[in-house]
Parts: structure tokens; sequence; C-alpha cells
């Protein structure tokens, strides 16, 4: 625990009924900390929960067990979440993977834009919150004349602009992006990223990044975390995690990283990861500085 965390995710479970006999275990006992005005990463192959730890984040999942804190506020279960819904609201902000399903399709640019500013009252007058639509628009990108369009009449990347724009509008602590680039092309993904780049920099924002491109991972991140079958298997810095991973599955997963060289593509040497081999009743051990890995 450190007075830099923001946000901290301690012994956290998340466990989904399927019936009276059976049950998912979709996060199981993880614990990390997202440090102030940096990017943590959390990476993982689909299923291994990391969207889940999102949304717990963002208050849509109690935990069964476990704690989850903001500004060492508790967070993580209802009523505490109630007490300081407007607090949260204002401090944690979410970019969706699918825009198209995240915004409302019968507002326009504009309106969407402005709705958290009026919900947390931050203009007194619609000259005043309309200033402030169109110098985010322009923060993101996007030209005033979207202002008035609906969002299927945008492209995709426009529209993940638009969600940037809505959830950096009242300045949050803390920006969770849940594979904001995934469904989007390559050229357009380098711009959303550059775009994040610019945020943090300029802005001083923090974020949680999920993802499961490696690549982008080491290229935006300070510290990354990995995730499997619910579980954390390691954390480190990302020149740490890339130059010595540890354990098996990171090593699996850091070598399935496509290289842009068709003939080293076709020669290099892919580590299988034996299912069979991990143990789910591990403890994270610091190995080094900043380090730790699931033994």
């Amino acid at each position: 625990m450190s007075e830099n965390d923001l946000l901290r995710v301690v012994d956290y479970h998340k466990h989904f009924h399927v019936n009276k006999n059976l049950y998912i275990k979709a996060v199981d006992g993880i614990t990390f900390e997202v440090r102030r005005g940096e990017v943590f990463s959390l990476v993982g192959e689909s299923g291994s929960g990391k969207s889940t730890v999102a949304k717990a984040v963002m208050g849509i999942y109690p935990a069964n067990k476990g704690s989850i804190y903001f500004k060492d506020r508790l967070i993580s279960e209802k009523r505490a979440y109630a007490k300081a819904k407007k607090v949260l609201q204002k401090g944690i902000q979410i970019v969706f993977q699918d825009s198209a399903a995240a915004l409302n399709p019968r507002m326009r640019v504009r309106e969407i834009i402005a709705e958290p500013l009026k919900i947390n009252k931050l203009f007194p007058t619609k000259d005043a919150l309309m200033e402030r639509v169109i110098e985010l628009m322009g923060q993101v990108g996007l030209d005033p004349l979207f202002a008035n369009k609906f969002p299927n009449e945008i492209s995709g990347g426009q529209r993940q602009r638009v969600a940037i724009a809505r959830a950096i509008g009242i300045n949050p602590d803390l920006i969770v992006a849940d594979e904001p680039v995934a469904s989007l092309d390559v050229s357009i993904q380098a711009q959303i990223i550059n775009l994040f780049q610019f945020l943090r920099r300029e802005k001083a924002f923090t974020f949680f990044f999920i993802a499961h491109d490696l690549s982008l991972v080491r290229y935006i991140s300070d510290r990354v975390g990995v995730m499997y079958a619910g579980k954390i298997v390691e954390v480190a810095t990302a020149e740490e995690l890339f130059a010595r991973p540890i354990h098996p599955y990171t090593q699996s997963l850091l070598s399935a990283i496509p290289v842009p060289d068709p003939a080293y593509e076709r020669q290099k040497p892919l580590l299988a990861f034996d299912k069979r081999e991990f143990n789910p009743n591990g403890i994270l051990k610091t190995v080094a500085e900043g380090h730790q890995v699931l033994c």
C-alpha cells in the first residue's frame, strides 16, 4: 500500500452461478494497484477475467470476496458504492470496446459528450456547456461539424473518439479502457493510442488499460499484469516483463507476439504452456523489485 496508489484491488473474487451445483470462477482472488499518473495494463487470453475486473472497478460487479479501494475509499460493496456514487462518477470513467453499443443511437454527438457535464452540473449556461463540448471534440481530433450527427452517421474510429471525449470531459482521476481499440482498423488504432498518450502527458490522466494486443501493451504501459484463468500470474514493469518473463504462461504468451519479419516468423520458437501444470492455489511472490510471479 502506498500514498501514490489511486486504485487498489485486494483479493478480489467474482463467481457467477450457473445453477445450484455449478459456478464459474471468473476472477479468483487477485491483488494489484494502479498508481497515480501511470498506465497499468491487464493482459491475457479471452476468458481470463480481464473485462470482469474492469466492470468490478466500475461498480457493476460486487465482490463475492475481497475489496476494491479508490482513493482509499471502499467501492466494492453495494452500500459503500451507493454512498460514494457521486464522487466515483466524477473520479472514474470508462471507454468500452464496442463504441457502437456504448453510445445512444438516438442522441447526437454533442448531446452524448455533454451528458456527464450536465449530470454533474459543471456549467451554468448552455453556451458554456456547448463551448466545452466543442473544446473536447478538438482535443480528441473531431471536427465540430460532427456535433449534430448521430453515431450511425460516423465511422468506428470517430465513434470511439466521441466515447473518449465523453469520458475525459469531467477530468476524471482514472480512465478504465476496456480493449478500446480492438474493433478498429490498425491505422485508427494508432491514432487512438497516440491520443491516449497525449491525454496522459498533457492532462496527467491515469489509465487502467485492458488489452490482448501485447505489442500495443508494450508501447503504452508503465506496468503490466498478466491474467490466466482468473488469476494474476505475473506483474512487473513493461520493460522488465518483456525482457525477463518468468511464469511459463507469460513466456508462452510473449513468444506468440507477431514479428514483422516473414523469415523469422516462420522459424521462431513458440513456447507451449501446459495447463495441467497450472496451480490455481499459488501465491504471488516478489522475485525482483516490482516484479511478482505466481508460485
